[in-house]
């Protein structure tokens, strides 16, 4: 492990947990730009990215971005429709929990909590109908470790 790397990271974020991967194709002066398709990305990425700054001024300047290798956990909380009565968040509206994943280590990336995703080497991603105790967002914890497996 680095020199002074914190031994876990909590993050808890409050909001619409969003997924990220699907595009669309919008054509501007004749070139095709693709656009993420989801309408609620940007505003989850500013949760996740405001969470986890939130969680990062809690320890000493200089300790992030992390750079060793990454154990990480996202327990998402979707909202469950008052007209389904299914036991798991698998609708299509829940979302796919890869996009989930991928929407979350990047805004951890963009706050620099993280150096890059690719330091993630162990993902564990779930999902689960908020409810009093979980409002809709996402537990994330981060846990470095170290150079040697």
């Amino acid at each position: 492990m680095s020199l002074f790397t914190p031994e876990l990271v909590d993050v808890l974020v409050t909001g619409r947990p969003a997924m990220q991967g699907s595009k669309t194709i919008i054509v501007r002066g004749g070139q095709h730009i693709p656009i993420e398709a989801n309408k609620h990305l940007h505003a989850w990425r500013r949760d996740v990215i405001n969470a986890a700054r939130q969680s990062m001024s809690m320890y000493d300047d200089g300790l992030f971005p992390l750079i060793d290798p990454l154990r990480v956990r996202i327990d998402l909380f979707i909202e469950q429709a008052e007209s389904n009565r299914d036991a798991y968040p698998t609708t299509r509206s829940a979302g796919d929990i890869d996009k989930h994943a991928r929407a979350c280590l990047d805004a951890l990336t963009i706050s620099r909590l993280i150096a890059d995703d690719s330091l993630v080497v162990h993902l564990i991603a779930r999902k689960h109908w908020s409810t009093d105790a979980h409002q809709p967002g996402a537990a994330i914890r981060i846990e470095p470790l170290g150079s040697t497996p």
